[in-house]
């Protein structure tokens, strides 16, 4: 399996993989999805977290597994096991003054705890099938052997599952940025109705006459909710969304209008669907919401590019210019330079790399490790292809819309 299966069945089955008893998988197998030192050390901690001893697993690789991923010396983790490198001063040095240039995130000390979630019907999408050749989908992706399902699935439902709480701040801090944030305290006091909260304790509610109840909605959610919301609102009413227990809201109209202005439209009239479709990627990409772009840029150092290189549609050339212009260099252009801005960034993967020192590995949940390395930077392919896994976010949420009224994120 590769390692979003692995993630993805250990968080649905709550069962470390590669255990004796199961036949699935041949010795050679094994060995192969675990060549990478980091999927190796996410498989290592599933064992630290489940309490298991990872005997068979040491017996098929030869190795002592817990020599291997718990010893300080080794701190990166990025190479394949049969290509140690003891030179630890580039790879993983991120922040240090040889890559002063990688900005810095804004993300919080991560640390998640997952709660199950509602099955995922990704089999109606046209855009799923054409896009991640997917064929027909169940609950739980199984491993490739077993049932066909490419490594582009198990990417989709993992990507679906972080939606939620590492996005939040990203979210206000791009609303601030297009000037869309208030005061919860104004919103308590002029709100006509509330969404999404069992106990609406501190909201006035100055007149709850019929014909006034949807003067001003404020709704409460997580990041997936926002994102339903962004697409299903209508353009007469106030509508304001606070992501759980923030202090802040964010006022959608605002908020919305003001994305629509960075695609060079004046944002004042009714909102098509396509207008609303193509914003909502660009606040997803600056959010880098289920998008392996973490690292890379901050929503405000986004957006300041985005504006700066005078972009105004959301197509491959233009989001790839923004994240890596002025982060590689500046080598004059010559022929493409979408295609030579991928070389470089190719070329200089190693400098867009997660480091992790072993002491802090270790107390790392599972999910907070697995999203540090794997949602952090985009291989070449991945960013080149970005589109089209927002894309197949997009259409999932619409499939599988939830309930602004009743349910959370869980995430």
């Amino acid at each position: 399996m590769n390692p979003y299966e692995l993630f993805w069945n250990y968080h649905i089955n709550d069962r470390v993989p590669y255990v004796q008893e199961d036949k699935r998988y041949e010795s050679h197998e094994i060995k192969a999805s675990l060549e990478d030192r980091k999927t190796l050390q996410l498989v290592w901690l599933m064992y630290k977290e489940q309490g298991v001893a990872p005997t068979y697993l040491q017996q098929v690789l030869d190795i002592d597994i817990d020599d291997v991923c718990d010893t300080r010396a080794r701190s990166n983790l990025a190479t394949p096991l049969g290509a140690r490198n003891n030179d630890t001063s580039v790879v993983g040095s991120v922040g240090t003054k040889q890559f002063s240039t990688i900005p810095s995130t804004i993300d919080p000390a991560l640390t998640v705890h997952f709660t199950p979630t509602q099955s995922l019907n990704l089999s109606q999408s046209s855009t799923f099938s054409q896009g991640y050749g997917l064929a027909t989908v169940g609950a739980v992706p199984q491993t490739s052997m077993e049932t066909g399902v490419c490594k582009k699935k198990a990417v989709l439902v993992c990507d679906t599952l972080f939606l939620g709480s590492f996005h939040r701040q990203r979210l206000l801090s791009l609303a601030k940025v297009m000037n869309a944030v208030v005061d919860m305290d104004w919103v308590r006091a002029v709100a006509s109705t509330v969404v999404g909260m069992d106990d609406p304790t501190g909201f006035v509610m100055l007149d709850d006459r019929h014909k006034y109840k949807d003067r001003h909605v404020h709704y409460r959610g997580g990041v997936r909710q926002c994102i339903e919301l962004y697409q299903t609102m209508g353009d007469n009413s106030v509508i304001t969304f606070s992501l759980e227990n923030s202090e802040f809201a964010i006022h959608m109209s605002d908020f919305r209008t003001g994305m629509i202005r960075q695609l060079g439209q004046s944002g004042t009239q009714h909102k098509s669907e396509t207008l609303v479709g193509e914003s909502l990627s660009l606040v997803m990409v600056a959010c880098s919401i289920g998008l392996p772009l973490r690292k890379l840029y901050t929503p405000s150092n986004f957006m300041s590019k985005w504006k700066k290189f005078r972009f105004f549609n959301v197509n491959r050339d233009n989001v790839v210019r923004t994240v890596l212009r002025d982060l590689l260099g500046s080598e004059p252009v010559v022929g493409n330079e979408t295609t030579q801005l991928l070389l470089q960034y190719e070329q200089k993967q190693q400098m867009f790399a997660v480091g992790i020192e072993n002491s802090n590995t270790t107390r790392q949940s599972v999910s907070t490790y697995f999203y540090n390395q794997w949602y952090s930077y985009p291989s070449k392919t991945e960013l080149s292809t970005i589109l089209l896994r927002l894309n197949a976010i997009k259409q999932f949420c619409f499939l599988n819309k939830t309930s602004l009224a009743t349910k959370q994120d869980g995430f």
